[in-house]
């Protein structure tokens, strides 16, 4: 692994705001995020300015995930 490849934060939280104020770039840009959710996922895509697209998880199949449904 190279050191120049690794990134610290001062925990969770700054680490998912810094990812995602890269990843959007304006209120056009979607940061798709599981049903449910923490909290902080939604939260760090408003601050960014992004709109949050919700995709939903089965309990029951063991949390996973119906790519069908994503069409």
């Amino acid at each position: 692994m190279d050191p120049n490849n690794i990134y610290l934060t001062n925990g969770c939280s700054e680490a998912v705001t810094l990812v995602y104020q890269m990843l959007i770039r304006n209120a056009n840009d979607g940061i798709m995020i599981p049903i449910p959710q923490y909290p902080l996922f939604s939260a760090a895509a408003t601050l960014g300015s992004g709109v949050t697209v919700p995709y939903f998880l089965s309990e029951e199949k063991g949390w996973t995930l119906n790519t069908s449904e994503l069409g």
